[in-house]
């Protein structure tokens, strides 16, 4: 928006300003490193901005903006009082689809198949949201000054599956076992033991 307000305040609406404005807020965007997906909606603002409200750029952006800060405000209320998702209930869940990610892998390279991308996209996947969510839970402790440690289950579970993604693409590579990081019989018992202990704890 604010890209938008401000090649319209110079060149006014017209293909010029339009073009002008996309580059720049695609260059603000990626510089400030929020991502392409971010880019994409910022571009798109910027569009709407000089070509359905051209002629009051500086009117239709503060209505917008003071629209999103409402729909924040409003959706941050009701996560936080109605609808109130902690990430410690959704942690054992999150663990737990790990896990499950991380034994079809292992089976998988165990057995010597070549097509792991899926598997391997799958568990990268679920460590990202054990990562994610940890992030959420430490947000969580600040807020309600809660001064307990991460759960220690919950980093052994993301190591273990960040050592399987690295031991399946050194062997999809061929590379020889001295340099693999831990050996599929290793990773095997640390997943069994993980997954038993996961049982206990829940």
């Amino acid at each position: 928006m604010i890209a938008g307000m401000m090649v319209g305040a110079v060149f006014g609406p017209s293909t010029l300003a339009v073009a002008l404005g996309v580059v720049l807020t695609a260059a603000l965007a990626l510089s400030l490193g929020w991502g392409v997906p971010v880019a994409r909606v910022g571009v798109t603002l910027c569009i709407v901005t000089l070509i359905a409200h051209g002629a009051n750029l500086f009117e239709y952006d503060m209505l917008r903006a003071l629209n999103t800060l409402i729909g924040v405000v409003i959706g941050l209320a009701v996560s936080i009082f109605v609808w109130r998702v902690r990430s410690r209930d959704e942690m054992p869940r999150a663990l737990s689809r790990v896990l499950e990610h991380a034994a079809s892998l292992l089976e998988a390279a165990a057995a010597g198949r070549t097509d792991l991308r899926r598997l391997q996209s799958d568990l990268y996947d679920a460590i990202a949201t054990v990562v994610k969510l940890a992030r959420e839970a430490k947000l969580e402790r600040r807020v309600e000054l809660d001064t307990g440690a991460p759960e220690a289950h919950a980093l052994q579970v993301v190591q273990l599956g960040l050592d399987l993604l690295a031991a399946a693409l050194a062997d999809e590579c061929r590379v020889p076992e001295t340099q693999s990081p831990r050996s599929f019989d290793g990773l095997r018992r640390r997943l069994d033991e993980l997954g038993l202990l996961g049982r206990q704890v829940r």
